[in-house]
Formats: structure tokens, sequence, C-alpha cells
């Protein structure tokens, strides 16, 4: 586990001082590699008085996503239903760094002459 992307040291207690998405990349460490760490408990890493955490957790994972895929890392998400509920859960993964550089695809020439 010691090469899971971490926070500052400083912060990875999780003190007051440090960002939502130190928080999060914090509870995904603290799972492991490869371990689903359930929605509401990245919520709570991230937000800790409850507030706009649906929100805040996808937004920080989007920009984790941006800055650890440069690193090797994803983080990815799956959703199971129970009950008729939702859940969500995300995990941190060893990626290989050409399959996760972003590709678009090739532009339609625009042919101006008729």
């Amino acid at each position: 586990m010691s090469d899971i992307p971490t926070p500052q040291d400083e912060h990875h207690a999780g003190t007051a001082g440090c960002s939502q998405s130190d928080r999060i990349l914090s509870a995904l460490h603290d799972a492991g590699v490869g371990t689903w760490v359930p929605m509401p408990a990245l919520a709570k890493a991230a937000s800790p008085s409850g507030e706009g955490v649906g929100i805040c957790v996808s937004r920080r994972i989007y920009d984790l996503r941006k800055k650890l895929r440069h690193e090797g890392w994803d983080i990815k998400q799956a959703s199971e239903f129970f009950d008729g509920q939702h859940h969500s859960m995300y995990r941190i993964i060893r990626v290989e760094r050409d399959s996760v550089e972003p590709s678009l695809p090739s532009q339609p020439s625009r042919d101006t002459e008729s």
C-alpha cells in the first residue's frame, strides 16, 4: 500500500485544515488499493458537518481523477441496488498511464467547397 498516493502528511490525519479532496483521498488510501469504500463514508470524510455531501464527493472525485491519472491511478465507481435503494462506492486502482490518457475522436473535415 505504500505506493498509493497520499495527501500531504500533515493533512493525512484528517485535520480541519485539509481539503475535501485530501480527506477523500485519505479515506481511499486507508481502505487500500482495490477496496470499495461506500459513498457515505467518503461523504463523512469530505464534510464532517454533513453539508452538501453528494455534490462535494462527486466533484472531489472528478478532481482527484484528473490529478491522479497522470500518476497511473484511477478512482472507479460502482453502484448496487438493495431494497430499491441506490448505493454508490468507490475504489482507487493502479492503471497503466497509457490507458488513462484521454484521446479525442478525429474531427470530420469540413468541406466548404460545393
